[in-house]
């Protein structure tokens, strides 16, 4: 991934689908015709990294143009009331490496203690029926837990596949939806059935650009996604764009779509407690924190603060063992996890009640919580809990 790519993200007003986009078509031309070529393939199953250098997102309000399209993007949006013009910004996995081989302490041989944290032993749902997607490095298809499962992908940053050299989507994969018989170990995954959806944001050096972000938020809107989990994030505290990125979640949240983020794990408590990270700061975004394997805080775990951005629910986060590239498998630390685990628990949430969407998929999950003896700056409404 190139340092040097400096483009912008245009976050269009609210009636951007009756105002905006016919006027672009006038100021632009023959770039609008290509603009309009890239939304069709973007909507499409083989989704990939436009080459007109602008992409107008229909689904999430977001015109996002390539660094050498973005002066001419910015000054012409810079005119129309109610749009925001934001430098494209870098984000990153949140992965904390443990071991690669030896299985966490506290997992039994059937389980892991995230899984018995989780409730899931007295859940009676899989998944079926929901639509999560995960925004990530990609994912190891070839693991033989992902075998005869069939995955969704997309590519949004550039790369020749959805594979993934890193490790960090395939890890975060397994735990939202590993096989009910993992072919070795415990079983670690939540929901076995849910339909499970791949876009890669991120490089093999794990970074990417939150410009690959919306455009892979748009198109998990079009393919109906329940759920969108980001294990990913930066500290950014620039209140523009903290602005933008609610309204794209709050739009998300309007179609019924819950958009799961990490909290980040910048902290090193005690001695250093980090706010809640970019774009889980956002309000519309359920903020997840990590828990250790006595449902303590992590250490890394960031954390919320009166009056600014809060920790909406906590997870295991700590030693957790999943999938990994080459047919093994790794443990891992930190709130990507946690969230991977939240999003899978949503997926259970949404089949046990399929009316459920949005903000009600939100409040089942915070409702139904347990309750910890911690600050909810720290841990927000409390564990995560599967439906019974």
């Amino acid at each position: 991934m190139s340092a040097e790519r400096r483009g912008v993200v245009v976050i269009l007003p609210d009636d951007y689908e009756r105002t905006t986009l016919p006027d672009v078509e006038g100021a632009f031309g023959h770039m609008h015709l290509d603009v309009m070529s890239d939304v069709s393939r973007l909507e499409a199953p083989r989704a990939g990294a436009p080459e007109a250098g602008v992409r107008t997102l229909r689904r999430v309000g977001v015109v996002v143009a390539d660094a050498e399209r973005s002066e001419e993007v910015a000054k012409y949006y810079s005119e129309v009331p109610g749009a925001a013009v934001l430098e494209d910004r870098r984000v990153r996995a949140y992965p904390s490496v443990v071991d690669a081989v030896a299985v966490a302490l506290g997992d039994s041989p059937t389980e892991t203690w995230a899984r018995t944290a989780l409730n899931l032993g007295g859940c009676r749902w899989t998944g079926r029926g929901a639509k999560v997607a995960v925004l990530d490095s990609g994912y190891a298809s070839a693991h033989p837990d992902f075998a005869g499962r069939p995955v969704a992908t997309a590519v949004f940053n550039g790369a020749p596949s959805p594979g993934d050299l890193y490790g960090h989507g395939t890890h975060c994969l397994g735990l939202v939806g590993g096989p009910a018989v993992p072919s070795r170990g415990p079983r670690y995954g939540v929901a076995p059935n849910a339909s499970l959806y791949v876009g890669k944001v991120l490089g093999d050096d794990g970074q990417g650009w939150i410009s690959d972000v919306l455009t892979g938020l748009n198109w998990a809107l079009a393919q109906g996604c329940d759920v969108v989990s980001l294990a990913l994030g930066w500290q950014d505290d620039d209140p523009a764009q903290v602005a933008g990125f609610e309204t794209v979640a709050s739009r998300a949240l309007a179609r019924g779509c819950l958009i799961v983020a990490a909290a980040g794990n910048e902290s090193a408590r005690p001695a250093l407690v980090s706010p809640v990270s970019f774009p889980a700061s956002a309000p519309s975004v359920l903020a997840v924190a990590a828990l250790d394997t006595d449902l303590s805080v992590d250490i890394r775990s960031n954390r919320g603060s009166a009056g600014g951005p809060q920790i909406d629910l906590a997870a295991p986060g700590a030693a957790m063992w999943s999938t990994w590239p080459q047919a093994t498998y790794q443990t891992a630390d930190g709130t990507s996890m946690a969230t991977s685990f939240v999003a899978g628990v949503a997926a259970l949430w949404k089949e046990s009640s399929p009316s459920l969407g949005g903000r009600s998929l939100w409040a089942a999950m915070t409702a139904a919580s347990a309750k910890l003896p911690y600050s909810s700056e720290d841990v927000g409404a409390g564990l995560v809990q599967a439906p019974s």
